[in-house]
């Protein structure tokens, strides 16, 4: 058995490939999670986590042990120490896991010979490519990708990198996936959807975060879809019924 570590972007990522090495439906020794999302928020210094965590507040986070996530997290221990014959770092052609990929990159410059890259969206499925991430996919299938991965040379790591160092630069609150690459917009680049998708009549806010999450195929988070809702309530451009704050007992509509 070959001495590989798995590097992934998500915990939904992390628990499928850790099922897959258990269950030996994948080859490998361990996984290395980020658990953080940053396809949003300052990046401007992500490896101070209680920083970090501090700009992330102003998002309302509906599920709390994010940040606990965040806070317990050693996943800057555990990829100074990666090692082993291979390493694979997965990733799907989306913002939050493009942008995770090139900030795990940039801890791994002095094992460059050792990566591989495995991206999922080139998965071929009826002849079209399907844009999807690491955590739709089930741990029985995990290994069937494997013909995807590419060793990572030194003219592909140095693109990432000055790509990367454009982003954390720009310092943008929001990222997002455009011509197969990833770009610093302003942080209400998705209010003119969201307003779309908003009726004249009451809906319940969850029904109208999903649906502008989805039709961005997982490209954003429902957290920061339902903050700049909060923040178009604030500038009068949709009105709201119900607990303000609250996703599951917010009705809202256009103003």
């Amino acid at each position: 058995m070959k001495d590989i570590t798995h590097i992934c972007c998500s915990k939904t990522s992390m628990i499928a490939i850790k099922i897959a090495l258990i269950g030996r439906m994948l080859e490998g020794r361990n996984v290395i999670c980020l658990m953080d999302d940053l396809a949003y928020g300052s990046i401007s210094d992500i490896s101070d986590i209680d920083q970090r965590i501090k700009c992330l507040k102003k998002y309302p986070y509906d599920n709390e042990d994010f940040f606990i996530d965040l806070s317990n997290d050693d996943f800057l221990r555990s990829i100074s120490t990666a090692c082993g014959e291979e390493i694979y770092l997965w990733y799907g052609e989306n913002a939050t896991e493009m942008c995770n990929s090139m900030y795990i990159l940039s801890l791994l410059e002095s094992k460059i010979k050792n990566i591989y890259t495995i991206n999922v969206s080139e998965m071929d499925e009826v002849g079209n490519k399907q844009k999807i991430s690491v955590k739709h996919i089930v741990p029985e299938k995990l290994n069937a990708l494997l013909p995807l991965k590419k060793p990572l040379n030194n003219e592909v790591y140095s693109s990432y990198m000055q790509l990367w160092l454009n982003l954390k630069k720009e310092n943008s609150d929001l990222r997002v996936m455009k011509n197969r690459t990833v770009i610093s917009v302003q942080e209400d680049y998705y209010d003119e959807m969201i307003l779309q998708y908003t009726s004249n009549d009451f809906s319940h806010c969850a029904r109208i975060v999903g649906e502008v999450v989805g039709k961005t195929r997982g490209d954003i988070s429902f957290d920061f879809i339902f903050w700049r809702i909060l923040e178009l309530i604030k500038n009068n451009k949709i009105t709201y019924d119900g607990n303000f704050g609250n996703i599951r007992e917010m009705k809202i509509k256009r103003v």
